[in-house]
């Protein structure tokens, strides 16, 4: 199931059709993705939810991110 994790734009490029997104991790830290531009619509990204602990959510990213992850756990309240 698809679901929009709240991000936000931290520049245009590397490509003219593409940007960097960044979102809060669970831990404090700030995780950051390069995706199309079509893909990050009103600063949130489709993700995928995996699995569930406490007041944390682990989602699938649709891009592998900047540090290469492809899971990673964001809290609860991080969806839109």
């Amino acid at each position: 199931m698809s679901i929009r994790l709240k991000c936000k734009t931290v520049m245009d490029g590397p490509g003219p059709h593409e940007k960097i997104v960044a979102f809060g991790r669970d831990d404090g830290r700030e995780e950051e993705v390069v995706v199309p531009k079509a893909l990050s619509e009103d600063d949130t990204l489709p993700v995928g939810r995996v699995a569930i602990k406490d007041q944390s959510v682990l989602i699938e990213l649709p891009v592998e991110s900047a540090s290469g992850n492809w899971r990673v756990w964001v809290k609860s309240d991080s969806f839109s």
